[in-house]
């Protein structure tokens, strides 16, 4: 009774200090798991917009309760400055509502650009106007082990809750919806993890400020994260060497290994700096700013790798992510360097203003890709226009895709009618994006007859009516009986029924060997693969067929069906299908 007492006593404990916050995951947790228990993937991609808002604005929630703290604000204000945050993620899903299309690449990615931002946010929001070295510390660890401990909890509990959902199922039978283990997860990661982490976490004039630098963190430090850190920079120096003995330019990968030495290098820092100068450790004693000068001179690396991939194709969004990190990079390794002050909550807090600065505005990491994609368009088809034959050469072509998919999948096509003098989301609505390219080549009569263009980059099909909805239904009055077959390629007479295909891509139900019904499936699994470029968003009747012949009436209805499309030949490989069947003459089965 004592454990259950402290747990609700905990519970309430939080609930008043994050009232808000836990109403709101509360409510979005059993929102998301009733919407789940639908079952039906139409209706839960209907509220795509809510459930991406929910999830949202829980961290942006407990990240204003901070600055609420963290700027002293009496209940009048507290409550107004939530408000204000409300309203701004109500904005938000307006914004994702308001879409004409469904969400496109632009808008998960600002999603989770902002959900990166509020966890940011929670890790510098108590200390928006205070500082002290000490309480910050103290603040991280407390946020380090709270992390930790309600992630533990909640995973072990989602292990043993999925491990018991199995067992009724396996052993009793009980029938349970196909995204259980999803609603699961939101239980788990939406109300058991959030309420763990909030409990008892202490508040700013709780914090201490004398640091317990722990055996466990100093080992954590010194024996891995150190260490670690070396090993990167030493491989980075040994490629900066063979650079210059080479007289080459930089691969782009060595971009994510600098970023990854720096970023490293601010958490060892954060992790040392209050004690750093009193600790008997030589290593941390010495890491900062040794390492720090040592990063120095890799940042024109980083540069020139991350201009050269702009130069040869201009921005995209990682480029510009890339570009934004490495600036983020040196301002810290300069404001570290020669501050006198230190203020490590400049990490995040610089952080979270180049965050929100690459998720809306001019200055957004979409805007400026966006626009240069066209611009590179446009330049391709400038060049395009001063040969005397308009065509492409591959590179030109590859080139020319490549843009094309990338401003289609972000549902901006129609910014290119400038350039093409139509728009392509217009003429070619019926289309998917994968084929735009060479629908506006043959559009615009550009000639690629000198380029070897797959068709098909996507070889192999498949289709698979478990994908669909579990309320599509056929009118089967007119049939006697019903089986189930697997596809075979090869006829056995001693099979009562079989569902037999063949080189030329004849499907034939048979009895016994003899055929029932023979269909050509050529024409349609062509047009198929042609309609769509992945056959998940076919319709269930565009794989459900109705014969007559002389020995009966048929239903066939594919279950599933793989087959491979190259160079306009189709190659069946598997399948099987539900056959509903009436024949004139009976059929002795077994």
């Amino acid at each position: 009774m004592n454990f259950i007492s402290t747990l609700s006593q905990n519970a309430l404990s939080s609930f008043k200090r994050f009232p808000l916050a836990l109403v709101w995951v509360t409510f979005g947790s059993f929102f998301l798991i009733g919407l789940y228990a639908t079952d039906d993937y139409e209706v839960i991609r209907t509220y795509e917009a809510l459930s991406l808002t929910l999830v949202l604005g829980v961290s942006w929630l407990i990240g204003t309760q901070f600055i609420s703290e963290g700027l002293g604000h009496n209940s009048s204000s507290r409550i107004v400055f939530k408000s204000i945050c409300l309203v701004l993620i109500g904005l938000f899903y307006y914004y994702l509502e308001d879409l004409s299309e469904d969400i496109s690449e632009i808008e998960y990615s600002r999603f989770f650009l902002l959900l990166l931002a509020g966890h940011v946010l929670v890790i510098f929001a108590a200390f928006i106007k205070t500082w002290s070295a000490q309480q910050f510390w103290n603040y991280l660890k407390s946020l380090a082990f709270s992390l930790i401990r309600s992630a533990l909890y909640a995973l072990v509990l989602f292990i043993g809750l999925s491990i018991a959902i199995a067992a009724f199922d396996f052993l009793f039978d009980v029938k349970f919806n196909s995204y259980i283990y999803l609603q699961n997860l939101v239980f788990c990661l939406g109300i058991v993890n959030t309420f763990i982490f909030l409990n008892d976490f202490p508040k700013l004039n709780e914090l201490d400020k004398s640091i317990e630098f722990n055996k466990a963190i100093e080992v954590l430090v010194v024996y891995i994260l150190i260490p670690l850190s070396f090993l990167y920079i030493v491989i980075v120096y040994a490629y900066a060497i063979k650079i210059l003995v080479e007289w080459e330019l930089p691969r782009g990968w060595v971009t994510y290994l600098i970023s990854a030495l720096s970023i490293l290098a601010f958490i060892i820092h954060m992790a040392i700096e209050p004690i750093r100068e009193m600790h008997k450790s030589k290593l941390i004693k010495k890491f900062f700013p040794l390492y720090f000068y040592a990063i120095l001179p890799l940042i024109p690396l980083l540069f020139i790798a991350l201009f050269k991939r702009i130069s040869d194709y201009n921005f995209t969004e990682l480029r510009y992510f890339g570009l934004v990190l490495a600036i983020w990079i040196t301002v810290m390794l300069v404001y570290m360097i020669f501050s006198k002050t230190k203020r490590l909550t400049v990490y995040p807090k610089l952080f979270f203003v180049f965050i929100m600065i690459s998720t809306f505005g001019p200055l957004s990491a979409f805007k400026i890709s966006i626009n240069a994609q066209l611009s590179e368009l446009e330049k391709i088809m400038a060049e395009m226009d001063k040969k005397e034959i308009k065509s492409f050469s591959k590179e030109e072509y590859d080139r020319f895709e490549s843009i094309v998919k990338y401003l289609g999948y972000r549902d901006v096509l129609d910014k290119t009618e400038p350039i093409f003098g139509f728009n392509p989301e217009e003429v070619f609505s019926n289309s998917t994006t994968y084929k735009i390219p060479r629908k506006i080549i043959d559009n615009l009569n550009i000639d690629v007859t000198n380029i070897k263009i797959s068709t098909n980059k996507n070889t192999y099909r498949n289709y698979s009516l478990g994908t669909f909805q579990l309320n599509f239904a056929e009118e089967i009055t007119e049939y006697t009986h019903f089986t189930e077959l697997k596809f075979s390629d090869a006829i056995d007479e001693n099979m009562a029924l079989q569902l037999v295909y063949d080189d030329a891509n004849i499907i034939s139900f048979r009895y016994y060997g003899e055929p029932l019904l023979q269909t050509d499936m050529t024409s349609h699994l062509k047009a198929m693969a042609d309609k769509y470029d992945y056959l998940i968003d076919a319709a269930q009747d565009e794989f459900t067929f109705r014969f007559k012949n002389e020995n009966g009436d048929f239903l066939i209805i594919f279950s599933s069906i793989g087959y491979n499309y190259i160079d306009q030949n189709i190659s069946i490989k598997n399948g099987d299908a539900k056959v509903f069947y009436r024949t004139f003459e009976p059929l002795e089965l077994p």
